[in-house]
């Protein structure tokens, strides 16, 4: 099965790239938890400097036909990059009908990207930055869906609403749940 899916709609693109933060961090909190109380505040630290910098605040434009009249405008999302060379996850309704779309990474360098590939029903895109640096940009993996479990604590981290970066602490609450409202696809989450 396609874990792409599975980890859609767990709270969408956030909560995987908290996942993996958290994920890195699963030894440190099993070996803290053995040898005294686990420091919360110091594996979320870790988490976020490992992932914060993969982060970028996605601002597409969009372009309308209302009233007759052509209309542009600038909407706000999330993404993170998933390769040194620039592709970015972010949602299908951030970039859905983007005409452009530009992202401002960690540095705060805002760098135009293109769609590579958007889906609907999970809510998922596929943008690419047109990256001219010489060096690699920095980037998260994704976590393996198939570990979770409820209860495990997991971190959203990204830039909603305008804000350069913020970041959430939650748990899984359930890692098998049934779609099975009107959609093209069939699968448990």
């Amino acid at each position: 099965m396609n874990r792409l899916p599975k980890i859609t709609l767990m709270a969408v693109v956030l909560v995987a790239v908290g996942w993996f933060a958290m994920a890195q961090e699963e030894n440190a909190i099993e070996s803290a938890g053995r040898n005294g109380p686990i420091n919360f505040e110091e594996i979320i630290t870790t988490a976020k400097e490992k992932v914060f910098p993969a982060l970028v605040f996605v601002k597409p434009i969009r372009e309308s036909y209302e009233a007759g009249e052509k209309e542009r405008e600038q909407v706000f999302g999330s993404g993170v990059i998933i390769s040194p060379d620039g592709l970015v996850v972010t949602n299908h309704h951030v970039v859905d009908k983007a005409i452009e779309i530009n992202c401002v990474l960690w540095n705060k360098e805002q760098v135009p990207a293109t769609l590579i590939g958007q889906d609907k029903e999970t809510d998922l895109a596929l943008i690419r930055l047109k990256w001219e640096g010489k060096e690699p940009l920095p980037y998260a993996e994704f976590g393996d869906s198939e570990k979770l479990t409820e209860g495990q604590f997991v971190m959203a981290l990204g830039a909603p609403f305008g804000f350069t970066r913020s970041i959430s602490l939650g748990i899984i609450s359930h890692t098998q749940r049934y779609i099975g409202f009107r959609t093209i696809y069939k699968y448990n989450l």
